[in-house]
């Protein structure tokens, strides 16, 4: 009893529960025609990590500009890059 509530023990047949995928995520803002690309890379980041092909499909960008941007906004330390090709804001 010292050591808090023993752990509940599974049924036969019954797998542990898994936790819950992260649903899609949604931009803060989309792009507007007037933006830059690098406009258009943050408005649509969040703090809620995108994957990078995500982000093509989200502000339109080919992926030459998207991959310029990210870099720019990384080296201004705006963005993190995550495992998995993921990116988000800081």
């Amino acid at each position: 009893l010292l050591d808090g509530p023993a752990p509940l023990p599974l049924f036969a047949g019954q797998a542990p529960a898994r936790p819950a995928k992260p649903g899609p995520t949604r931009p803060v803002a989309a792009p507007t025609a007037t933006d830059t690309p690098h406009e258009a890379v943050y408005r649509v980041l969040s703090t809620t990590p995108v994957t990078v092909d995500e982000l093509v499909r989200l502000t339109g960008l080919s992926e030459t500009a998207l991959a310029t941007a990210l870099t720019d906004l990384e080296l201004a330390d705006r963005i993190d890059r995550l495992p998995g090709a993921r990116v988000a804001r800081r």
